[in-house]
């Protein structure tokens, strides 16, 4: 007999885990703790700008920030509106300090209307996160 090799095969399974890597953004968004307005003027519209600051890495899609159109101030049963400029605002890009800017205004007119007092209020500010698809 001609020596021949033989041939002999043997199957081996072969399995991994990989763990999905979601990169989770880091973001801090600074909102002033209070604006003071002083004593409001009956003669011009009063207004008072703010700045909120925004620090974001890994952001790998859109942090928004929005703040009412519109609130009121009040001093006991009294109420004085006022408005925000904020709107929304985005940020798309890692930043170690973005500005974004907004004004808080109360009308000449709607003072002359309000009674005398100490108004104060709140607005509230929504963030949010949308990661890119």
């Amino acid at each position: 007999l001609p020596d021949t090799p033989s041939e002999n095969t043997q199957n081996m399974e072969i399995s991994a885990d990989v763990e999905e890597q979601i990169s989770e953004p880091s973001y801090t968004v600074t909102v002033p703790a209070s604006v003071a307005m002083g004593t409001l003027s009956t003669e011009e519209d009063n207004t008072q700008a703010y700045k909120v600051l925004v620090k974001a890495s890994d952001l790998d899609g859109t942090l928004s920030v929005t703040a009412p159109e519109t609130g009121n101030l009040n001093s006991d049963k009294n109420a004085l509106a006022f408005a925000n400029s904020f709107g929304t605002k985005n940020v798309t890009a890692d930043t170690e300090g973005t500005e974004l800017t907004g004004e808080i205004r109360v009308t000449a007119a709607n003072v002359k209307a309000a009674a005398a007092g100490n108004y104060t209020g709140t607005t509230t500010f929504a963030i949010s996160y949308a990661a890119n698809k």
